[in-house]
């Protein structure tokens, strides 16, 4: 089940509210709240520990999906994780498993996340899998 992480929360600038951080064993969620209770953008990270994957939305509209390379490409060495754009995302999975995971957020916060999710589910369609640029 996705829950704050109100420790994790990120000093933001003077003029920006603090990010919201949700997380479970599978999925973490990454809000940037704006202005009137509208959100500025998300990253949802899910596939974790092994496989991760992202969903990431920005306003006015951009929503786009990246693969997470880790940076650990061999044992030896420690990198900090990068977002790399490609792969495709099941996003009727993606949806379901979201909203299992999803009922302790706020019910406004979680429908924004699966409509933003369907849209890059139509916009797969349409471009044969590539999404909308982030």
């Amino acid at each position: 089940m996705l829950r704050s992480l109100h420790h994790a929360r990120r000093s933001p600038p003077a003029s920006a509210a603090p990010r919201e951080w949700y997380a479970d064993e599978a999925m973490d969620l990454i809000v940037n709240p704006g202005p009137y209770g509208q959100w500025l953008s998300f990253q949802l990270c899910y596939g974790k520990p092994w496989t991760q994957n992202a969903v990431m939305w920005n306003a006015p509209d951009s929503v786009a999906h990246y693969r997470v390379d880790d940076g650990e490409g061999d044992a030896s060495s420690n990198r900090t994780p990068l977002l790399a754009p490609g792969g495709t995302c099941d996003t009727a999975a993606l949806i379901t498993d979201f909203m299992a995971r999803a009922g302790e957020l706020d019910p406004a916060l979680r429908q924004f996340v699966v409509e933003k999710i369907a849209q890059l589910g139509r916009s797969q369609l349409q471009t044969g899998g590539r999404g909308q640029p982030g």
